[in-house]
């Protein structure tokens, strides 16, 4: 059983380190949550102390309040509104909840919300809010 979790830790850690390079992955919430999973279910091996899995979690905050407010200024920058811009912010946040779609799925929603709100028409709102 030791040896599943060894697989899955590592795992979570590769696609982890993976996502640091790569966007629309989360990295630092798939190394956070390898370190945990380390933590939790080895037992005796653990080699990561709870020192370790505190200053993880502060890094992956840091790391996702980092995110979200460069997708808000990258937002102003391509010339959305202050309401697109927050709707970004507040979309990312609430996508959180809803899993992976969510992270991908809720800033771009947030973003067309907030330019819908702010007085852009459909076109110009979503080619905002889109990825590409």
């Amino acid at each position: 059983m030791a040896m599943l979790w060894w697989i899955i830790t590592l795992l979570l850690m590769l696609v982890g380190l993976f996502g640091s390079l790569v966007p629309w992955i989360p990295g630092s919430v798939l190394i956070f949550a390898g370190a945990v999973i380390h933590y939790v279910f080895l037992g005796s091996e653990k080699s990561v102390g709870i020192a370790t899995i505190i200053i993880l979690g502060v890094l992956m905050v840091l790391a996702l309040a980092v995110d979200l407010v460069s997708g808000s200024l990258g937002a102003k920058w391509f010339g959305a509104t202050r309401l697109g811009a927050l709707g970004g912010i507040v979309g990312a946040v609430a996508g959180m909840f809803f899993g992976l779609i969510g992270i991908f799925v809720g800033p771009l929603l947030g973003v067309l919300i907030g330019e819908l709100l702010g007085g852009r028409g459909i076109l110009p709102a979503a080619r905002l809010g889109a990825p590409f």
